[in-house]
């Protein structure tokens, strides 16, 4: 039952970022990212590349994305391997260049107990990246469509802001994903990301025109 709500949460996850836009994905091999890398693997419509080394693998998706100006996404296992990322990560921030680094983790309950790779992973890469979260535990009564809304906006900060998104997503079990097309299409009812994008962008001029001479408040928050 565990593997097939963790397939099923990581599945949408990943859909959401493909349906966003992302085309290309570093992996470097580890037991607690295995269900995140395979369900990128399954999905032929983007490229998958492996490297076994963290550090290389983080400047050839920093290369990646420098070319197409378009998120690339990093996955690796807990521990040590997420440290490796950071060079990178410094450059990417500096260069102003969008990556998504996706980090597993053990969940909460296997923290500070003496796991092996375990480390606090939540701010790893402090304030070179422009936004960090960690993922909740996998569970069955999730809500998907508050998935979806949530990779679609790791996405479209990567993009606009042209920084490094950091996820950290605790992994309950290391297992072998069930890879089904009904998992990744699980709360598919409207293109989150889509339409976002054509907000920010296509209706600029529209929207400016409408607004002409016309007074207007706009008020922007920031989430600390």
């Amino acid at each position: 039952m565990v593997s097939q709500i963790l397939s099923k949460y990581f599945s949408v996850f990943v859909d959401e970022l493909i349906e966003c836009g992302v085309d290309s994905v570093v992996l470097s091999p580890g037991s607690r990212s295995t269900p995140l890398a395979m369900l990128f693997y399954a999905r032929k419509e983007i490229k998958c590349y492996m490297n076994i080394d963290e550090r290389s693998a983080a400047f050839f998706a920093l290369g990646l994305s420098k070319e197409s100006q378009t998120p690339t996404v990093l996955v690796c296992t807990s521990g040590s391997a997420a440290a490796n990322y950071y060079p990178a990560i410094v450059e990417a921030n500096l260069a102003r260049v969008p990556l998504i680094v996706i980090t597993a983790d053990r969940p909460p309950y296997m923290q500070g107990v003496g796991a092996a790779q375990t480390m606090y992973q939540k701010e790893l890469y402090g304030r070179h990246v422009v936004y960090h979260e960690e993922l909740a535990l996998a569970k069955n009564d999730f809500d998907y469509q508050l998935l979806r809304e949530k990779a679609a906006h790791f996405f479209l900060l990567s993009k606009n802001l042209k920084g490094v998104v950091h996820i950290n997503a605790p992994v309950e079990e290391e297992v072998i994903p069930e890879i089904l097309d009904e998992y990744y299409s699980v709360g598919r009812n409207q293109k989150i990301c889509g339409a976002e994008v054509k907000i920010a962008f296509s209706a600029q001029e529209s929207l400016l025109s409408h607004l002409q001479n016309k007074k207007v408040l706009i008020v922007v928050g920031f989430e600390d």
